[in-house]
């Protein structure tokens, strides 16, 4: 839903098609990388000390 979200406030804010895709393609990027590079230390490492060092959303 975020995503949909952020797509009408972008369009509501600027009125710009260029602004959206711009704004939606660094929402993609930085959700591709963390999954990247968050990826490999979790293959990598054991469970326990990953989990205790991640905080918990809140």
């Amino acid at each position: 839903m975020a995503p949909i979200a952020l797509a009408f406030a972008v369009l509501d804010a600027t009125g710009s098609v260029g602004s959206l895709a711009l704004v939606v393609g660094a929402h993609s990027l930085t959700g591709i990388l963390c999954l990247l590079f968050g990826g490999v230390p979790a293959d990598r490492l054991p469970r326990g000390p990953l989990l205790v060092e991640e905080p918990m959303p809140g």
